[in-house]
């Protein structure tokens, strides 16, 4: 009987002491939790956000996402203070819709202001954020860092540093590129996937009046920007002028 009630205590002295070290090693758990979520860091952005291609709602997520991508980085120390530019991703259809133009079916009455704008917003495209399992609309983010120089180009998968040395579609001085996206007459960046690069790599921008100008750099192994309006960049596009 003795032997039966030792046995008992040495049991509840035991149970006791591994539920006070599981509660411990719980708060401790806690702690190095909510640690590491106050140290994570959160990013400022400090430009002002408007464009035709996204409501309020999608900037704000897209920014969510951008910010979060930049904490998976190896250089997510490199940020506090950002600018972040979306660069929305086309693919043009006919007006109607349905599939996409290839490079060789454009014709001359696509690059006209209307039908173009037209087509861009009917082409947006979405995108799957894998870890997330929440779709985007298609984006090219420039991130610039608060001193305005580069800090790398996110998309919805990934965020790829300039201090990585992986180039992108950047030019190589992007304080010109700076000065456009900063231009209060802009009200929408985006880029045209299946028009071929043979001019180079195209931005296209709206104003306010609805009118679309294009910008184009490294054609060649030229890295200045050329500024053209949309009848013109057709033009050269499809061949019909020489510049």
């Amino acid at each position: 009987m003795i032997y039966f009630k030792f046995n008992c205590t040495v049991f509840y002295w035991k149970q006791l002491a591994y539920k006070t070290m599981k509660a411990r090693l719980l708060s401790i758990a806690a702690v190095i939790l909510l640690l590491g979520c106050a140290s994570l860091p959160k990013y400022t952005i400090l430009n002002r956000q408007h464009s035709i291609y996204y409501t309020r709602e999608q900037t704000s997520e897209l920014n969510k996402r951008v910010c979060t991508l930049i904490r998976k980085s190896k250089e997510w120390r490199d940020f506090d203070s950002i600018y972040v530019y979306h660069i929305a991703i086309c693919q043009l259809t006919s007006q109607l819709g349905g599939t996409a133009k290839s490079p060789s079916e454009f014709i001359k009455e696509d690059f006209t202001d209307s039908v173009f704008l037209s087509m861009s917003r009917l082409g947006r495209m979405k995108v799957k954020a894998l870890d997330q399992g929440k779709t985007f609309l298609s984006t090219e983010s420039i991130v610039l860092k608060k001193d305005k120089s580069l800090g790398g180009v996110g998309w919805i998968q990934f965020f790829t540093a300039a201090s990585s040395g992986v180039k992108t579609f950047l030019p190589e001085d992007i304080s010109e590129l700076v000065d456009i996206l900063d231009d209060d007459d802009f009200i929408g960046f985006f880029q045209v996937i299946n028009l071929d690069n043979k001019v180079g790599n195209a931005l296209f921008a709206v104003t306010r009046q609805r009118n679309v100008v294009v910008f184009t750099y490294g054609a060649g192994s030229s890295t200045t920007i050329t500024k053209w309006k949309l009848k013109d960049f057709g033009d050269k596009y499809l061949g019909l002028r020489l510049f």
